[in-house]
C-alpha cells in the first residue's frame, strides 16, 4: 500500500514497541506483535465430528446413554474419541454435537 509507514499490506496490524524490554508491559506487547503478525496465516482446521473420524479411518468401539444425550466411542488403533449427538424428531440425521479425544 502506498504511503504506509510500516510497509504493511492491505489487512495487516503493525504494532511498534517504543522503549526498552525491561518493564512487563514492553515484553507483553512484544508478545501481542509477534502473536498477531502469525493469526493472519493460520488456516482454520475442520470441526471434528462423527462423519469427520469415520472418515480417517474410525470405527464406532461403543455407545454411552449420558445426562446429555447419546454418544459414540470412536476408535482408530491407539486413538480414542468421544463424541455426543443430538437427536431430535423433525431432523433426518443425528448431529454432532462435539467429540473430544479420550486420554
Amino acid at each position: 500500500m502506498a504511503g504506509d509507514p510500516w510497509g504493511q499490506s492491505e489487512g495487516r496490524i503493525a504494532i511498534a514497541v517504543v522503549g526498552g524490554y525491561d518493564d512487563v508491559f514492553s515484553q507483553s506487547a512484544g508478545y501481542v506483535a509477534v502473536f498477531l503478525s502469525l493469526s493472519g496465516t493460520v488456516v482454520a482446521e475442520e470441526a471434528v465430528t462423527v462423519q469427520s473420524l469415520v472418515k480417517q479411518g474410525f470405527t464406532i468401539g461403543g455407545t454411552l446413554a449420558s445426562a446429555i444425550g447419546p454418544s459414540l466411542f470412536l476408535q482408530n488403533k491407539d486413538q480414542v474419541y468421544i463424541c455426543f449427538v443430538v437427536e431430535t424428531p423433525t431432523a433426518p440425521t443425528l448431529t454432532t454435537r462435539y467429540c473430544k479425544p479420550v486420554q
